[in-house]
């Protein structure tokens, strides 16, 4: 019973490696072209697509949703990507409602942070109700300075398109944790975390004038 359990993980994970490498390699030749961004650059929706996949701190962030979804299971390893989507959409409708942000530069790089602590940690696994409002709240602080009126039609395609990009980089995130653990052990994934935790408190400091 033990060994088929065990032939079924590691068949599981080869397929998750393969579309690792999949995914991983579409966001690669995605991102890797400028001119490419440019080209989306000139619509709504391409705007808004080309803002998360070209801003290197809503990468990190996206890449970090992505790395704490592959390290559960289960419907948690699409439903976080999913729900750092629905953060973004939320800023959009806060922003369109004239609600001021608190602190949302700080919220911007502590959610790094925050995020980073979570895929660092071993037992970083929440209660997918709670993975699911940490991932939430957090890309709400990515999608606000962005801000644009979700009420007209270019509004709308705007935010349509930084959703699709967000997704993209955060299901790269889940092939990244598929293959570093594949290929070295989860402490690989976790040490992913800490470089994230490191990048999110150097922003801090730097947002504070303390660097």
């Amino acid at each position: 019973m033990v060994g088929r359990w065990n032939a079924r993980a590691v068949a599981a994970g080869r397929i998750r490696t393969w579309a690792a490498v999949l995914v991983i390699a579409g966001y690669g030749f995605v991102g890797a072209g400028t001119a490419w961004a440019g080209m989306l650059s000139q619509g709504a929706f391409g705007a808004g697509y080309a803002t998360i996949p070209t801003t290197a701190v809503h990468v990190v962030a996206f890449l970090a949703v992505g790395l704490w979804a592959g390290l559960h299971s289960g419907a948690a390893v699409w439903e976080l990507p999913l729900l750092a989507a629905v953060g973004v959409v939320a800023a959009g409708i806060i922003a369109d409602a004239g609600v001021a942000l608190p602190y949302a530069n700080e919220g911007l790089y502590a959610s790094l942070f925050v995020l980073g602590l979570f895929v660092a940690l071993p037992f970083g696994r929440l209660p997918l109700i709670l993975a699911a409002m940490t991932v939430a709240v957090a890309m709400v602080f990515h999608g606000y300075p962005h801000a644009r009126p979700i009420g007209d039609g270019d509004g709308v395609w705007y935010w349509l398109g930084m959703v699709a990009g967000g997704l993209l980089v955060s299901l790269a995130g889940v092939g990244l944790a598929g293959f570093a653990t594949y290929l070295f052990t989860v402490r690989a994934v976790h040490g992913l975390g800490v470089a994230i935790m490191a990048l999110g408190a150097f922003y801090l400091l730097e947002f504070a004038q303390l660097l």
